[in-house]
């Protein structure tokens, strides 16, 4: 090939005969190198480009748990709040059942004493009578069935109550 283009020149005998011919060789090592070095600054490239893409995961992951990280803490910090309401419930609804039967006791009881005060009232108000209508048998002002038929007729009609009208 050397030939041909050596020929070539000495033929047309101009400028090109000065210049270095290049072999067919050369050529292809100055290609070689040239791919070469393409081939590292390629390989430096994707180098670079890992690198950077891993550097960009890496944040972006440490960013992620570190979100993830908050949330689970705040899960943590809610489940024990959620424990200690339900506690702080369990107690209070206790609480509220024991005063319940506490005040159902105490109302069990003001009604025993107003069944008390009523059935003293109703023994009162009997012996009262008791006392009248013997007084009036005794002094002769009425007879004493008159009276009670009288006053039995006033308690059916006035209701249920045996408490006297005065």
């Amino acid at each position: 090939m050397y030939l041909m283009m050596s020929s070539v020149a000495s033929t047309n005998g101009s400028a090109s005969s000065e210049r270095d011919p290049q072999t067919l060789s050369e050529i292809y090592h100055k290609h070689v190198l040239k791919q070469s070095h393409d081939k590292h600054r390629l390989d430096q490239a994707k180098a670079q480009l890992v690198a950077n893409g891993s550097k960009t995961t890496e944040l972006a992951v440490e960013y992620l748990n570190e979100g993830i990280a908050r949330a689970y803490l705040n899960e943590s910090r809610l489940n024990a709040i959620t424990c200690d309401l339900q506690l702080q419930v369990s107690t209070l609804a206790s609480e509220a059942d024991n005063w319940l039967k506490v005040m159902n006791k105490f109302n069990d009881s003001l009604k025993a004493l107003g069944d008390v005060v009523n059935w003293t009232a109703c023994i009162n108000y009997d012996v009262a009578h008791i006392n009248r209508t013997l007084h009036n048998v005794a002094h002769g002002t009425i007879n004493a069935t008159d009276r009670i038929s009288e006053e039995r007729s006033e308690t059916v009609t006035a209701g249920t109550s045996n408490l006297p009208q005065d």
